[in-house]
């Protein structure tokens, strides 16, 4: 009888710390919606409990039911924190490094898996990356020219095939090695549903908000960055469910208020020397630009490889003076880069005769060009001249109406006969006007600026399709 009651008791005991935990998780989250950066302190209640919690259980094998709850609350605490770097008070970089490793050991050992993480693996922080695997040496792999280590102690689809494209969460250690954490095979299936949408949110409702003219739905499982509020300038991933828009993440832009927001800066042009992901913060240069590479940037080398010489699209967001990069998007390898040409997309927000400011950063006002009015969308081309930017063209300009600018980021669904197409869930009209760079199919990867029109209908104003074969550049500047 003792026995039965003390097992009863440790049962109980693992039970309440995985409700404490669970409870800290919440914490993290309403910190999240108010914009506060997260304390070490509750990642640490949140491991020390998650940890107690399997010490317990560890005792008690017979205990399934809670030996899976463990598992499965780990790693959906897991799957959280790996996307919150960037929202971490810098002295809770440490404690961060302690609660994932905790997170990912729990699932090793509850489901008997060898091997460990160890703090120092995540001493660097995270990188997201995703491209086309490749074996270097035994456990090692080769994702869009970075080196990953993948082993048993990695989450997801462990198992590669050379030349399989994945999407992986690795740890970057002190030592500046990379582990990853989690793998995800990309499917040759049908085009990806996901999609993304950054632009000004039209309403929030109970439940959902409005952006580009479409509705989404915010669950209780949406990852929101920010409290929500009609205006606001949002980045919006989104998956469709059933045939319904749903919110996977919302997230701010940068800066502490609005006003202090430069709008998403979209670059592209050749990577100019080595590049490295070893630090924390890493420096790479793009088209004669400079950009900080951190942890929350996302790397999408399914393209190309990696390397000096590479040609890349990179999103970005101005803060204090530095050009942070949000996205980087291999569009080709070295040899396939073709000609040396910089493209610049992004709002005007001051400008003369001399020099223009778009998205943050200042560049020398293109030749023979009218400044367009402030708040317009501009899209430029020029090349690098004797290490110095000359822009040669500007290609698009468009003055937002009240609904203001989206930009759309997926895969192309489906054609119509109309010519409109259906980026996930959302359709874009494409207009005759419509500067489209590249020749659109069934599953090319697109980005969209658009805008609505009088109707409503989300009409594209410059396309960029990734994997060029032609260019189809109407000359029209208006």
């Amino acid at each position: 009888d003792a026995r039965v009651w003390f097992t009863f008791d440790d049962s109980r005991k693992a039970e309440l710390l995985l409700n404490q935990s669970n409870e800290r998780t919440d914490e993290v989250m309403a910190m999240l919606r108010a914009g506060k950066p997260i304390p070490g302190n509750v990642l640490s209640a949140l491991r020390e409990r998650n940890a107690r919690a399997v010490r317990i259980l560890e005792d008690h094998p017979d205990e399934l039911a809670l030996l899976a709850r463990v598992r499965e609350q780990s790693a959906e605490q897991e799957d959280l924190l790996l996307v919150l770097w960037g929202d971490l008070a810098e002295s809770a970089r440490d404690d961060y490094a302690e609660v994932v490793a905790t997170l990912h050991n729990v699932q090793l050992r509850t489901s008997g898996t060898p091997g460990s993480v160890s703090p120092d693996d995540l001493a660097a922080g995270v990188i997201h990356i995703s491209g086309s695997a490749e074996l270097a040496a035994e456990g090692v792999w080769l994702l869009g020219g970075v080196e990953v280590r993948i082993d048993l102690r990695t989450r997801g689809d462990n198992e590669l095939e050379p030349g399989q494209m994945v999407r992986v969460v690795a740890a970057r250690g002190s030592d500046g090695r990379l582990l990853a954490l989690e793998v995800t095979a990309v499917s040759d299936g049908p085009p990806d549903q996901q999609y993304i949408v950054s632009g000004t949110l039209e309403d929030v409702g109970d439940g959902e908000v409005v952006i580009a003219g479409q509705r989404i739905a915010i669950t209780a499982r949406t990852l929101l960055k920010l409290r929500l509020q009609r205006g606001q300038q949002v980045e919006i991933r989104v998956d469709d469910i059933d045939g319904q828009a749903v919110a996977s993440s919302v997230e701010g832009s940068a800066g502490d208020t609005d006003e202090a927001a430069s709008a998403l800066l979209a670059y592209e042009g050749i990577i100019e020397g080595a590049v490295s992901t070893d630090e924390v913060r890493n420096d790479w240069v793009v088209g004669g630009q400079q950009f900080t590479v951190t942890p929350s940037t996302e790397i999408d080398a399914r393209g190309g490889v990696l390397a000096e010489g590479a040609r890349a699209r990179m999103e970005a967001v101005v803060e204090d003076g530095d050009v942070i990069a949000k996205r980087v998007v291999i569009i080709a390898d070295a040899e396939d880069a073709g000609e040396d040409i910089v493209r610049i997309e992004g709002v005007l927000e001051a400008g003369d005769d001399e020099s223009w400011t778009v998205s943050g950063i200042e560049v020398v006002a293109p030749a023979e060009a009218e400044t367009p009015e402030v708040g317009s969308l501009v899209t430029l081309e020029g090349r690098l001249i004797d290490d110095h930017l000359v822009l040669e063209k500007l290609v698009t300009t468009f003055t937002p109406g009240r609904s203001g600018l989206a930009l759309i980021r997926g895969t192309i669904r489906r054609i119509e006969e109309s010519g409109a197409w259906q980026i996930g869930l959302l359709r874009v009209e494409i207009p005759d006007e419509t500067v489209v760079l590249g020749e659109p199919q069934v599953g090319s990867r697109v980005f969209i600026w658009g805008s609505r029109d009088d109707e409503g209908a989300l009409q594209a104003v410059y396309v960029n399709i990734l994997t060029r074969t032609t260019v189809v550049p109407p000359a029209s500047d208006e």
